[in-house]
């Protein structure tokens, strides 16, 4: 197993293959490679704190993401009579090769979507019920946005220029100190219509 200081965690890891992409079709992955984001280096004890589910419920999840690169070890440290193996994740930025078009990889990445929008659906409902219970008083804790628009290539090319701009300001922010941990999910997608003035 490669060691994590090999690794520029701030660096695109780019995704390319289907193992790869299998694995990250399941949504306790998803949330493990969540929980890691935030924390850097952490535990299997640790993680399951995160996610408010059993240790023992992680460890087949952990060994497939180890076994195809998208965590790696990063040391251990003292916990009762045997050390605790502690991971990280390969990046901060995984993304996908956008290259990559077999059937095989469409529906993998189908996958994917739909592990990271039950991610998100879970994150917007939780922090519904944390304004129900905030010590501050009434306060927003969620925004969402859902706006369907029509754009010509060059709209669409600077519509992905701004969110990776914002994903950078976003990626940024993350390695400072302190300040409320947050659930971001940036989407596009093209429905391949085009209305006509008649619409």
């Amino acid at each position: 197993m490669q060691s994590a200081e090999k690794f520029d965690r701030q660096a695109p890891y780019i995704i390319s293959s289907p193992r790869q992409l299998r694995a990250m079709g399941s949504p306790m992955r998803h949330k493990i490679l969540g929980v890691l984001d935030v924390l850097d280096i952490a535990p299997v004890s640790r993680i399951a704190e995160e996610l408010d589910c059993p240790a023992e419920s992680l460890y087949y999840h952990i060994h497939s993401l180890l076994k195809v690169g998208l965590i790696v070890r990063a040391g251990s440290q003292p916990a009762g009579k045997r050390p605790e193996a502690l991971y990280r994740a390969v990046s901060d930025n995984i993304r996908i090769d956008q290259s990559k078009r077999t059937p095989g990889f469409i529906k993998a990445i189908k996958d994917i979507y739909r592990a990271a929008l039950r991610a998100m659906e879970r994150n917007l409902m939780r922090g519904l019920d944390n304004e129900l219970h905030s010590k501050e008083g009434p306060r927003s804790l969620t925004e969402l946005r859902q706006l369907t628009v029509q754009l010509d290539r060059d709209d669409i090319a600077e519509l992905k220029a701004r969110m990776a701009d914002l994903e950078q300001f976003l990626q940024q922010r993350n390695l400072a100190a302190g300040g409320e941990v947050c659930s971001v999910m940036l989407a596009y997608a093209s429905l391949g219509s085009t209305r006509t003035s008649e619409d």
